[in-house]
């Protein structure tokens, strides 16, 4: 035997319930079979509140279960509710609707509640349902809206009362006026499930799919021949790729090997440029270390060049103290000289005095001369190696070598002038000695002369000039 539940289980292998609306009465059988189905939402609106709170007191919801009061109607809006004595038959019929089917029942309360329209719902609540129940009476005139309004419902359990009722009050409940309307709209009734009141029922409408998918199945085959044509077209348009493709694959390959070509040639210049810059960087190394070098030499030949031009001055004020040195050993040398003609002219008058002594005279000047030809010359020597030294100061190489050549010279001259000195103290010596001898000499001739007689007074002879003229030549 056929139950809610069982239909209800049936349709959702068929059309699966995502969003079910539920409005009117809710007992526990409606209830039960929900909590059975896979629905990803119930909204359950009703004023039969103690039904749910009784289902769920010893129920667990789910909680997708949602309860909200009132009932839904074509336009919504303030109506005017009917708490019958059944509680069932509780709804928007009053008493002259609901009398033909139980002409027991009674009014208890009459009250104005708040009503929701189908359209409402389908603004406020996304995504849209796909199952509607109408568990209450009346529901022509919502079905009607709620069809005219493009809800794209997949299934509508609506009840009805039996055509049998000619009453007018129950036209908007009858089984054919709500058949009517759902054929119109593509609807076909899938069952109906009889209730505990023999002329009324539970009717289960499901959208007519083979209609449906008959005009879908044209649509399909219209898209086919589209898309035969486009297959066609693409097919030559793949042809006319493919042949593009087979060009361009050659230009691929083409390209592909001049790439590895031009590949090779970026890794020999590759190399070679590692080369380069490794021989760059060698020059490098090797310029910077030149660079360092001729810097050393440079500062060393600096070094050099002011250790030179420090030696020339050395050597230029000791070549001045030479000069110096010099010029005193000229002035002793004129002294000497000067002593030298004193010497000569107390000789020459003692050879004046004494003719035998003109031999010694002779030998005395004669050794005279030679110190003053000496003396010349070395003077003569040392003014030209001056010279020379004023001469070679430019030149820094010659320098130290006629340096130390005139200092070894004048080293020479001052041992000459040394030996001269010697040699004119000897010179001293000996004149002193030919003094002593002269004055002995006199003194013998003074006793001579007071021993002999006075011999004759004779002739004066003048002396010899050549002696004198020497004399004064020296």
């Amino acid at each position: 035997m056929e139950t809610l539940a069982s239909i209800l289980q049936t349709i959702d292998n068929l059309l699966p319930a995502k969003f079910i609306l539920h409005s009117g009465a809710c007992d526990e059988d409606v209830l039960s079979a929900y909590c059975d189905l896979r629905a990803d939402k119930v909204h359950v609106i009703s004023e039969d509140l103690k039904q749910y709170d009784r289902f769920i007191s010893r129920q667990v919801v789910p909680h997708t279960f949602k309860l909200l009061p009132g009932l839904i109607t074509a336009r919504g809006g303030e109506c005017a509710y009917y708490r019958a004595s059944i509680e069932r038959e509780s709804g928007l019929l009053g008493l002259s609707e609901l009398h033909p089917l139980w002409p027991n029942i009674s009014i208890r309360e009459e009250l104005m509640i708040s009503t929701t329209g189908l359209e409402q719902i389908q603004n406020a609540v996304a995504p849209a349902p796909n199952w509607l129940i109408l568990n209450q009476l009346g529901a022509a005139d919502i079905i009607d809206q709620a069809l005219f309004n493009d809800l794209n419902l997949d299934v509508l359990v609506i009840r009805c009362v039996d055509d049998k009722f000619d009453q007018d009050e129950l036209a908007s409940s009858r089984a054919g006026k709500i058949d009517a309307i759902m054929f119109k709209f593509g609807y076909k009734l899938f069952a109906s499930l009889a209730e505990r009141h023999p002329k009324s029922c539970k009717r289960f409408y499901l959208k007519d799919w083979k209609s449906t998918l008959n005009m879908q199945l044209l649509d399909l085959q219209l898209e086919a021949e589209t898309l035969r044509q486009a297959k066609n077209a693409i097919s030559a348009e793949l042809k006319l790729v493919n042949q593009q493709h087979t060009i361009a694959r050659a230009d691929l390959d083409s390209l592909q090997s001049e790439n590895a070509r031009q590949q090779e040639k970026n890794e020999s210049l590759s190399n070679q440029l590692g080369i380069v810059q490794r021989e760059a960087e060698q020059t490098t190394a090797q310029l910077e270390e030149l660079n360092n070098l001729v810097r050393a030499q440079t500062e060393s030949h600096a070094e050099e060049i002011r250790n030179l031009n420090e030696a020339l001055e050395a050597r230029t004020s000791e070549v001045s103290l030479a000069k110096e040195q010099f010029s005193s050993v000229s002035s002793e040398q004129e002294a000497l000289v000067t002593d030298i003609k004193l010497l000569t002219q107390r000789v020459e008058n003692l050879a004046r005095e004494n003719g035998n002594l003109s031999d010694i005279l002779q030998q005395v000047q004669s050794e005279r001369d030679e110190v003053l030809q000496l003396a010349k010359s070395t003077e003569e020597k040392l003014d030209t190696e001056l010279g020379l030294a004023k001469q070679s100061a430019i030149e820094r190489s010659e320098l130290e070598s006629r340096a130390e050549a005139a200092e070894k010279k004048l080293a020479l001259a001052k041992n000459d002038l040394r030996d001269l000195r010697r040699e004119f103290k000897s010179l001293t010596v000996r004149a002193e000695k030919m003094q002593d001898v002269l004055t002995q000499t006199r003194g013998h001739l003074v006793s001579l002369r007071t021993s002999l007689p006075a011999p004759p007074k004779p002739r004066r002879t003048k002396p010899k000039a050549a002696p004198a003229t020497e004399t004064n030549g020296s």
